[in-house]
C-alpha cells in the first residue's frame, strides 16, 4: 500500500481529486497539529469519539480538510 501523499495521489486520483475539492488537505498528524493535539489523541478520539473530526481514508492514510477541522472546533468552543 502506498504511504507517501505523493504515493495517493497517483493511486487514487479520483479520490484525492474528490477530496481536494472539499478544502485544504491535511494529514493525521498535521491535523492533530492544527487542532492542539498529539497525533495519538487524535487517533484516539477518531476511532473512540462518534462526534470526532470527519475524515477521508484513502489506502491506508487518513485525510482530514480544513472545513471539517473548523467546525469541530467550533463545536468545542460552543
Amino acid at each position: 500500500m502506498p504511504t507517501k501523499v505523493e504515493d495517493i495521489q497517483k493511486k487514487f486520483p479520483k479520490e484525492w481529486a474528490a477530496l481536494t475539492k472539499r478544502g485544504k488537505i491535511f494529514t493525521a498528524t498535521e491535523a492533530a497539529d492544527y487542532l492542539g493535539f498529539k497525533p495519538f489523541n487524535l487517533n484516539a478520539l477518531r476511532s473512540t469519539c462518534p462526534d470526532s473530526p470527519a475524515f477521508t481514508k484513502i489506502g491506508n492514510r487518513i485525510f482530514y480538510v480544513q472545513p471539517d477541522l473548523d467546525a469541530f472546533k467550533a463545536s468545542k468552543n460552543n
